[in-house]
């Protein structure tokens, strides 16, 4: 506390207080909020935290004296910030937290032509939601944004306004202006069904802290290059409504509309700012960004679970240009041309080493060469992303899962462990339920002694066994331990009644009473690890008696089991949620992955090595390095719950091939010889149209690449 600014009551404001009330205070904390919140030393929540990184920010910040600072922002300024999680864009469309890809429509011809689509843009969405809400999916008003230009423009907000009451009758009550003199969206709750607000125009002033999910279009009437708040102002309209997919699929999306010429242009500056100023990742971003030169909602919709193929901008960088080396002129794909009165050299396609050397050798300094290898990195890895299947619009083969008939003529329900033990009827009161081999009376808590030396009060470590009176009585009750062993384990343990708990409790605090020797009060004491071990006790029954009735039910035939090709999984576009942290960072360019980026492959690797030969074999047309959750990932059932195999390809045949790659030291662990066994019982099910091969680095003679070859025969 003494420490911090202006934290403590000094002599000379002691001295100049005229009603004496500081006399006494004098090296204390004042009386304020600040100082009563720094002597919590609280944790600070910091919300927008790319807004708090000048001086001022953080002088106040300490002035709170935090114990920790938790930053949120989706525009972390890296030289200031200490990322701690990042959320991929993936991630974000995975859990329907936001709206993708981003439909954008350019218009050369003006902004009255980018003003009026972006109207029946928004008439079109509003036919869908109110189609999606009779079919149960939640009220939704779709809203425009419009970023209008500044005053001394052709077109600021009150042009704007005018422009949509007289020339395109909107009605005055639908539209809003929200600028810094005019504030008229204050007091309204926009996704109240009652308000009328369809338009809402701005400038720059809804950067930060709106929120509404309502908004789907932004039309901007400026130049993408040029407007500084463009990013803040697109990420209004990618929330998605409640957290939830629409039922129409145009609901899914959001819409922008640009005055560009060209939709390279345009298509490639809304990349930037998604990229560097808004925290997507660049391979993200080349999926997110679609071109559709007449958005389809100016003629309706019509329900659609899929959206059609999309075409993608190429992707064009420009670089600065100060000599016309031979190298450069004859590189594919570069050519020159003058943007603002400079020599620039304009890029589409990869960027090879060589042509990346020519580029950086244009410019002085380390900084600025930086820079240029940056730019480099980004295009590489957008053009890389467009030449992905999903990017282009293909579609990837159903892959069936896996369903069972517990009678011949019976339903197919879905196979899932939890369905394994419904047939299951464990007993707790067996001898093997009861004994807990493992628990063990561990002392739960550090103790210390505070003693005197020196005239000093000191601080040591002490034996636990000078404070421990374990008398034999005590106050707790066996049928008070069993009770709070009910409250604390009853959700865990949701299968069983209170009756079936109860007695079990009692069962084993008497083993441990009178067969293994421990007095109650010590149990008593012990009563969080007893807890833990009675959970993992009956956890480890769960899933003996599982495997056993897996064997049983599953893979010796009791059940009928069949790949169920009603509920198949589907890789789609925009689902993949592969954390950042997670995606292969390697040089090795994958021409046949569907997605744009790959999940959990190192380089060099054993499993990298399969994913080569799985993109570079002659029968493969598509693969996926398949995620390890659901609903995005392919799962088989087992006994313990789900097996997620390593690679899910589809074949030029129209076959799936699933594989499973495996180190030679796990080839023959109980657990994966049932994987492989409920893999290739799913493949033998499907009358040829799935495959499966647990591959490994060798067997019987054959190497990774001749078991694959043997598989896709």
């Amino acid at each position: 506390m003494r420490g911090l600014p202006d934290a403590a009551v000094t002599a000379d404001e002691a001295a100049t207080d005229t009603s004496g009330v500081l006399a006494g205070f004098v090296g204390q904390p004042r009386w304020s909020l600040a100082n009563w919140l720094a002597l919590h030393e609280p944790m600070v929540i910091v919300d927008e935290a790319h807004n708090t990184k000048t001086d001022k920010s953080f002088t106040a910040l300490k002035r709170l004296n935090p114990s920790a600072i938790l930053e949120l922002t989706a525009t972390p300024i890296p030289t200031k910030t200490n990322v701690l999680y990042h959320v991929s864009a993936q991630e974000l469309a995975a859990e329907s937290m936001i709206k993708l890809p981003i439909a954008l429509a350019e218009h050369p011809q003006g902004w009255q032509q980018a003003v009026f689509a972006a109207v029946q843009t928004r008439l079109g969405l509003e036919a869908e939601a109110l189609k999606d809400e009779a079919a149960g999916h939640g009220y939704v008003r779709p809203i425009v944004l419009f970023q209008a230009q500044n005053e001394n423009d052709e077109v600021p907000p009150a042009a704007l306004r005018k422009h949509l009451e007289d020339e395109l009758h909107i009605p005055a009550n639908h539209i809003k202006v929200a600028t810094g003199d005019t504030r008229e969206l204050e007091g309204l709750d926009l996704a109240a069904r009652d308000c009328q607000v369809r338009f809402v125009i701005t400038v720059q002033a809804l950067r930060e802290g709106w929120d509404c999910p309502f908004a789907y279009v932004l039309c901007s009437l400026q130049k993408l290059s040029s407007a500084t708040a463009v990013e803040q102002l697109l990420g209004r309209v990618l929330r998605m409504p409640y957290a939830k997919p629409r039922g129409r699929a145009a609901l899914n999306r959001a819409y922008a509309h640009v005055c560009e010429a060209k939709f390279s242009t345009a298509a490639h500056e809304l990349a930037d700012r998604l990229i560097n100023n808004m925290g997507f990742e660049a391979l993200d971003v080349a999926s997110m960004v679609v071109q559709q030169s007449s958005l389809p909602l100016f003629d309706g919709f019509e329900q659609d679970t899929t959206p059609a193929p999309v075409s993608i901008a190429q992707v064009a960088t420009n670089f600065i240009a100060t000599s016309l080396t031979p190298e450069l002129k004859t590189a594919a794909g570069v050519t020159v041309t003058q943007v603002g009165g400079e020599q620039t050299w304009v890029v589409t396609g990869h960027i090879s080493p060589e042509v990346e050397a020519q580029l950086v050798a244009q410019v002085r300094g380390a900084k600025k060469q930086e820079h240029v290898q940056a730019k480099v990195a980004q295009h590489n890895a957008l053009v890389a992303a467009q030449s992905s299947p999903a990017s282009r619009g293909e579609r990837f083969a159903p892959i069936p899962t896996l369903g069972y008939r517990s009678t011949p003529q019976g339903q197919l329900w879905p196979l899932e462990r939890e369905a394994v033990l419904e047939a299951v009827e464990l007993d707790l009161l067996t001898p093997e339920a009861i004994s807990l081999p493992g628990f063990q009376v561990v002392e739960q808590s550090n103790t210390f002694e505070i003693y005197l030396k020196d005239s000093h009060v000191k601080l040591r470590a002490a034996d636990a066994s000078q404070i421990a009176f374990d008398y034999g009585s005590s106050t707790i009750t066996a049928d008070d331990l069993v009770r709070w062993l009910d409250q604390s384990l009853f959700q865990k343990l949701p299968e069983f009644t209170q009756n079936q708990r109860a007695s079990y409790f009692a069962a084993v605090v008497n083993h441990l009473i009178h067969e293994k020797g421990i007095p109650l009060v010590t149990l008593a004491k012990t009563r969080f690890r007893l807890a833990l071990d009675i959970e993992a006790r009956v956890g480890d029954l769960k899933d003996k008696a599982a495997k056993t009735q897996f064997r049983q039910l599953v893979l010796d035939g009791a059940w009928d089991v069949e790949p169920d090709w009603t509920r198949p999984l589907l890789f789609e576009a925009n689902r993949y949620p592969v954390p950042a942290g997670s995606r292969y960072g390697g040089r090795y360019q994958f021409n046949k992955h569907f997605y744009p980026v790959q999940a959990d492959l190192k380089d060099g690797g054993e499993e990298f090595f399969c994913a080569q030969l799985l993109d570079n074999h002659a029968k493969v047309k598509y693969w996926v390095r398949n995620l390890t959750t659901a609903p995005c990932g392919f799962g088989l059932a087992t006994s313990k719950g789900h097996f997620y195999p390593d690679f899910v390809a589809e074949l030029l045949d129209g076959r799936i091939a699933v594989v499973e790659y495996k180190g030679a030291h796990l080839v023959n662990d109980p657990y994966e010889i049932e994987k492989r066994q409920i893999g290739e019982l799913w493949a033998r099910k499907s009358l040829g149209r799935c495959v499966f091969g647990q591959i490994t680095k060798e067997r019987n003679g054959l190497g990774t690449a001749g078991q694959l070859d043997a598989l896709l025969a």
